[in-house]
This record gives structure tokens, sequence and C-alpha cells, in this order.
């Protein structure tokens, strides 16, 4: 079952998502993040978008990532693995959810 379901081209999609380590949102401050969607054959990763990048102190805001997809990036239907991928200062990784991948369905538009 896929947690998120869509169809092919359909590009008013966001992905979002709050990051984080055992319950606690992920401080993004000066980090990069991007967005990573899979399946055999096809992989396509992107920059994401960290919400509150001036606001990281604030605990509510901290880990809150989105990716904003184009046609191209839904254009093939298809079952696929997605997760986010940090690169935080020390240059160091880590990708979330770091114990699975969230589930994405690109279904075969009518039209």
């Amino acid at each position: 079952m896929a947690d998120v379901s869509i169809k092919r081209h359909d590009d008013k999609v966001e992905f979002a998502d709050t990051l984080k380590v055992n319950g606690v949102p992920v401080d993004l401050t000066d980090c990069t993040v991007s967005f990573l969607l899979k399946k055999t054959g096809l992989a396509i990763k992107q920059a994401a978008v960290i919400v509150y990048p001036t606001e990281q102190a604030d605990p509510d805001k901290r880990g809150k990532v989105k990716y904003h997809v184009t046609p191209d990036d839904v254009a093939v239907k298809g079952k696929y693995r997605q997760e986010w991928e940090v690169v935080f200062t020390d240059d160091e990784i880590l990708t979330f959810p770091n114990d699975d991948y969230n589930n994405v369905e690109i279904l075969e538009d009518l039209g």
C-alpha cells in the first residue's frame, strides 16, 4: 500500500515532512536536503526546501522540509520508494525515514 498515490504528470503535488531522530525534529541549520524517489531503472534526486531556514532555533519549526514535484518527476507510472537525504555542515549524511521508506505510487492518468 502506498503512503502517497498520485497520477502521472500531476505537478500540483508537494511532498512535505518533519525529519526526526528518536521523535525529536532535526535542526537543519546550514544543511542541504534532497528529495529522492526511486524504482527499478529510475531514480530522481532533487534539491528540497528547508521550510524554516532562519528559525531552526525554534523547536516547533525544526526539521520541516518540502519538495514540489515537476511533471518529469512523475512521468513514469509505478511503485516508488521515497526518502529525504540531509547533508550536515560536517558533510555527514543521514536519510529519513531512517528505518524504512515512504511508499509512493504513480498511477496512469486517463487524459
